[in-house]
């Protein structure tokens, strides 16, 4: 999967005391209503919830949000310059997949690599796929479809210290560029190419 690692990459730090940001097609899969629950418990350190995305679950969403007393702003779909701009300003990323109820779910998010690139540490799901992108030194995986399990992890990461918090997202910044960036995917293609019969 090739991300244009280059146009999320951050010039300066990041942002400490910014937003939790989510970004994806509001559907069941995405895990955004659990990812609501996680900031109605208090578990994001009374940051704001930004989700940047449209789908058929607004509503429903918009509906959870205003009973939940959380600081969290549906945005709506934006430009993909736009959603850099929102990843440098943010402190965390957040994506919580699970399996849906007909089955549907996701590979490997887009979007999570996007985050890495812009050097956020990363809250996410155990979800199949999603392990091979965040690991240890880049973010920390909680249960799917589980809001205490995620609320849980979210609280582990905005305990640590804030050069700890920086060194996760380096991480996850190399690991885009190096796994992620157009120039490397293009490169192991052409030597699975080359190496079949």
């Amino acid at each position: 999967m090739a991300v244009d690692v280059e146009a999320f990459a951050r010039d300066g730090k990041r942002e400490h005391d910014g937003p939790v940001l989510a970004v994806g097609r509001l559907v069941e899969k995405k895990g955004f209503d659990d990812l609501i629950d996680c900031a109605a418990a208090g578990a994001l350190g009374g940051r704001p919830l930004q989700i940047i995305g449209d789908g058929p679950l607004r509503g429903d969403l918009e509906e959870q949000v205003k009973g939940s007393g959380a600081l969290v702003e549906l945005i709506g779909p934006l430009e993909h310059g736009r959603v850099a701009d929102a990843m440098r300003a943010a402190s965390l990323f957040a994506l919580t997949p699970r399996t849906a109820t007909d089955g549907d779910r996701d590979g490997r998010p887009t979007a999570i690599v996007e985050a890495m690139a812009a050097g956020l540490p990363i809250l996410s799901t155990s979800q199949p796929g999603i392990p091979e992108l965040v690991t240890e030194d880049c973010g920390r995986l909680a249960t799917p479809g589980d809001p205490g399990s995620i609320a849980a992890a979210a609280r582990e990461l905005l305990a640590m210290p804030a050069r700890d918090l920086d060194r996760m997202g380096e991480s996850g910044a190399a690991r885009a560029r190096l796994l992620h960036s157009p120039d490397q995917v293009a490169s192991r293609l052409e030597q699975l190419f080359e190496r079949s019969p």
